[in-house]
């Protein structure tokens, strides 16, 4: 029987979790160089419900990593240095400076908490956190991602904003690049493009943000381009939560941000990975699949594309394999299909008990 890992069962519990969290609202706060000068997009503290939906987590998940520094707080990473490359002290400043003008003019909950607010008040910008997306990544970027199942929440509106001790813990990580000690840690090694972009498979729990190409913010990263020109924007950016991270999909016009409907269509879109015993030879793994295609084809599946990755390490050793062959599918079907797929590929017909070890199934 293979080992079949699919989130309609195996994660169950945490879908339950998201299900029931009610959607929230953040509001930016402030643009940044944090460490190892990293661009950054502060918000204004974690609303209660997403708080909440973070420690639902850590206690019915312990064994997840334990939650970093760095998701303590909601942030946008939004772009890194070239690989190599510094900035100087004169560019950190000249930088600094921007971010708070920019966000004086951008963010009312930055222009509200500086001592010389903008004269144009500056317009309460808010993302909706309605979904969350759970997401095998290919590079910590999430440019690539091997697959993911995006789950609504369905508790409601809360729009409760983040308590004082919330906004005073962001307001108090900003202020800090206005200490004199601060250049040290914005000139450390690491976190450079290579970082984001190398391969490193993970998973996450993330909802996409889209920058929007408005003349705000294309106005901005010409500037910061004309201080700095040798940094990278890196395209995808990680909006973090508990041991994980939730975004949300939203872009920028005329200075407002408009979260991205959902579209729902009667066919959804789905990935299967399946794992293959590595002695198998070319001609045995083709029929397999054959098996399998055969039956998409049956279940009226459409856009059916395969990409066979190779012979890779597993996590785990699996009836004694150390490897496996992964062959990765997408295509689009109805949306019940998945409990057939689990059902096909964990019932395999007699003398092909072996040859799948293991198989994931996700919506898209």
């Amino acid at each position: 029987m293979a080992t079949a890992i699919t989130l309609e069962n195996q994660c169950s519990d945490l879908e339950n979790i998201l299900e029931n969290t009610s959607t929230s609202y953040v509001e930016p706060y402030a643009f940044f160089i944090s460490w190892q000068g990293v661009l950054t997009l502060a918000f204004a503290g974690f609303p209660p419900a997403i708080l909440d939906m973070k420690q639902r987590i850590a206690a019915q998940h312990p064994e997840l990593p334990p939650e970093s520094s760095g998701s303590k707080w909601p942030k946008s990473s939004l772009g890194c240095l070239r690989d190599g490359v510094t900035l100087t002290v004169g560019q950190f400043e000249t930088l600094n400076t921007l971010c708070k003008n920019l966000s004086r003019e951008l963010f009312s909950a930055y222009s509200n908490n500086t001592t010389n607010p903008s004269p144009t008040a500056a317009p309460s910008l808010q993302i909706a956190i309605d979904t969350a997306a759970i997401a095998l990544y290919e590079c910590r970027s999430l440019e690539k991602t091997l697959c993911q199942q995006v789950i609504t929440f369905g508790n409601g509106h809360d729009k409760t904003g983040p308590t004082p001790e919330e906004q005073q813990r962001v307001k108090l990580i900003v202020c800090e690049a206005d200490d004199p000690e601060y250049y040290k840690l914005v000139a450390r090694e690491g976190n450079r493009r290579a970082h984001y972009t190398a391969p490193a498979l993970g998973a996450t729990l993330m909802h996409p943000l889209h920058p929007s190409k408005s003349r705000s913010t294309a106005a901005s990263s010409r500037q910061m381009h004309m201080v700095a020109p040798r940094m990278a924007f890196v395209k995808a950016t990680t909006f973090s939560t508990a041991a994980k991270s939730v975004e949300s999909r939203s872009a920028i016009t005329n200075a407002a941000f408009v979260v991205n409907a959902q579209v729902v269509a009667s066919d959804v879109i789905y990935e299967t990975m399946i794992v293959l015993r590595p002695d198998m030879s070319d001609e045995q793994r083709d029929q397999e699949l054959a098996k399998f295609e055969a039956f998409l084809k049956k279940e009226s599946a459409s856009d059916v594309k395969v990409t066979v990755r190779g012979r890779q390490r597993l996590a785990y050793p699996i009836k004694r394999f150390t490897e496996g062959i992964y062959v990765l599918y997408t295509y689009t079907a109805h949306p019940d299909v998945s409990q057939a797929v689990q059902k096909n590929l964990s019932t395999p017909e007699a003398g092909s008990e072996l040859n799948i070890l293991r198989h994931m199934t996700f919506r898209v």
